[in-house]
């Protein structure tokens, strides 16, 4: 069954004070009221759920956070995990944020006000995007949504290196920004109801590799009765960009460890000496033959955390069935090629081929790249107009936007609806192609997530 719905956005509110006080199974927690457009929100900022991941816990699995004896004052965002600090999509947020911290793993909830003491609320779990090494909860103020009525949970969760680098071993074999999150939704079950949340209906919900996460925690096996609905936004777990072959994973980590001046002779020898490194120089190191806005590192098949690869996943059904929604953005790689220096006046001929030649080459035999721009110019282009700069920056947004993102998303939509037939699940499909009326960006930025 396919419907369409609208979704609610996060929204920014202004503060008042209150002292609402809730004893978590770790501790007691104070937070504030927030009034959001005239409704009182129950806000608690920077909760943590898990010991800081530094020293020795550097690269290991989330460690559940111990308890603590004083009223932890909840008034305030944690640190960021460590990435790259003044990238464009995160000062569009948080315009000059520097507060990164290797100590980050922490939630916040906000609970509609005048709710609390009813009936339990459903949850909503947030998971953030950023291409696997960028972003923050405090990018999202959610107490626009929390006013209408739902619980919502934002997280923090390690990204870059720090989450996801791995010897494609056993010793250490990655994974760790999924096990933080799955650390989160752990909290979430034992503590939600506390902010007078329902832990039986626990909606998860991402945008862009946010909503990668949200399903590879429906196939990953420890994810099993920690949420109820899935709402990947711009986002699937079968990303066309992120198939790794064997191999490049532990590539990317020795060229990390080269570039700190660590010996590579084992894996533990790499690690112990990464180990010693500033957690930031870590986050902000760039990897050779990787676009900039493209991470090389991401989650991988360790035959455990993620037990199989997610296309063999999908088409087995080997998935947990539930209600799912699917969101696509029609210019989502707008803000991608909106960095390109000089991009408003347009794109050369010559740039849009210098660029799809990087991207192609990235996922194609190198012979094969030339033939496939031909393709894709043949396809893309407008041919009732001449081709300009405008045409070419036209062309580029739309084809790895349909590339990157629209063809996964459709992929995926299309084979999770063959393996729900005659189950309880529903799936239900969303295009977004409205421009906000007072939307900051170009016109022909054309409709992205920033803009709703």
């Amino acid at each position: 069954m396919m419907k369409v719905v609208v979704l609610v956005v996060l929204s920014l509110g202004s503060l008042i004070q209150g002292d609402r006080i809730v004893s978590t199974r770790n501790g007691k927690v104070k937070g504030f009221t927030d009034n959001v457009y005239g409704t009182n929100v129950e806000t608690f900022l920077g909760i943590p759920y898990a010991e800081p991941p530094t020293g020795n816990t550097r690269f290991a699995p989330t460690v559940a956070k111990g308890n603590w004896t004083n009223t932890l004052d909840a008034n305030k965002y944690s640190a960021a995990c460590p990435q790259k600090p003044n990238t464009v999509w995160l000062n569009e947020h948080l315009p000059g944020f520097s507060n990164f911290n290797e100590d980050c793993l922490y939630l916040n909830v906000f609970t509609p006000a005048n709710k609390w003491n009813g009936p339990l609320m459903g949850v909503l779990v947030y998971i953030h995007g950023g291409s696997w090494f960028e972003g923050t909860s405090e990018m999202y103020n959610a107490g626009g949504l929390a006013r209408k009525g739902v619980v919502v949970v934002t997280i923090n969760y390690r990204i870059g290196a720090l989450g996801w680098m791995t010897t494609e071993e056993s010793d250490y074999p990655g994974n760790m920004g999924m096990l933080d999150q799955q650390m989160a939704l752990r909290w979430v079950q034992n503590n939600i109801a506390l902010f007078w949340g329902d832990p039986t209906k626990v909606t998860l919900n991402g945008h862009s590799v946010g909503g990668a996460s949200t399903q590879y925690h429906m196939m990953m096996p420890a994810s099993k009765g920690l949420f109820n609905n899935v709402i990947s936004s711009d986002g699937v777990a079968s990303f066309s960009w992120q198939n790794d072959a064997p191999g490049d994973q532990r590539r990317y980590m020795i060229a990390l460890a080269t570039t700190l001046n660590c010996s590579t002779t084992s894996n533990q020898v790499i690690v112990d000496c990464l180990r010693t490194k500033d957690a930031q120089t870590i986050a902000t190191i760039s990897i050779q033959g990787v676009p900039s806005d493209l991470s090389p590192w991401r989650p991988v098949v360790d035959g455990t955390i993620l037990p199989k690869p997610t296309t063999e996943l999908w088409t087995s059904g080997d998935i947990r069935k539930v209600n799912h929604m699917i969101t696509s953005e029609r210019n989502i790689a707008s803000d991608q090629i909106g960095r390109i220096p000089g991009v408003e006046n347009g794109i050369s001929e010559a740039t849009f081929r210098a660029i799809m030649m990087g991207y192609g080459e990235m996922f194609f035999p190198k012979d094969k790249v030339p033939a496939i721009i031909e393709m894709a110019i043949f396809h893309y282009n407008n041919w009732q107009e001449p081709k300009t700069p405008a045409t070419f920056r036209t062309m580029l947004r739309d084809i790895l936007g349909d590339f990157l993102t629209t063809m996964s998303n459709t992929r995926v939509r299309r084979t999770y609806q063959g393996r729900i037939n005659n189950t309880a699940a529903n799936l239900y499909s969303v295009y977004y192609g409205y421009r906000t009326e007072n939307s900051p960006y170009p016109a022909w930025w054309g409709t992205l997530p920033s803009t709703r």
